[in-house]
């Protein structure tokens, strides 16, 4: 058992450590402030708050 995961251990641990991980998160949390931005200013003119 300890030799089927020790692969798949490996490459998590050069995952969750690498840069590239960093830059995937960062872009995702960047086009998901785009789409919450666009609900809460959806929302604002549903109540009547927007300009």
């Amino acid at each position: 058992m300890v030799n089927t995961l020790k692969p798949i251990q490996q490459r998590y641990n050069e995952l969750i450590n690498s840069e590239e991980l960093d830059a995937i998160l960062d872009l995702g949390a960047e086009k998901a402030n785009k789409v919450a931005a666009k609900m809460v200013k959806k929302a604002e003119r549903a109540m009547g708050l927007g300009r």
